[in-house]
C-alpha cells in the first residue's frame, strides 16, 4: 500500500542490515537465513545495521 504512514519503523536512509559475528567480529551482508559465521563458522551470529559509508 502506498503512502500509508503506519508506526512501522523505518531503517535509516543510508542504512542496511548485516549480520554481525559474536566469536571473530565479523560482518557480513544479512542474505536469506543465514545460521552461522561465514568467517569461522560460529552459530553465535545476530543482526545489525550498520550505516553506508
Amino acid at each position: 500500500m502506498e503512502g500509508s504512514n503506519g508506526p512501522e519503523p523505518e531503517l535509516p536512509e543510508h542504512a542496511f542490515t548485516v549480520m554481525r559475528c559474536s566469536a571473530c567480529g565479523d560482518t557480513f551482508p544479512a542474505e536469506g537465513t543465514v545460521s552461522s559465521c561465514r568467517t569461522c563458522g560460529s552459530a553465535e551470529i545476530a543482526t545489525a545495521v550498520e550505516p553506508l559509508l
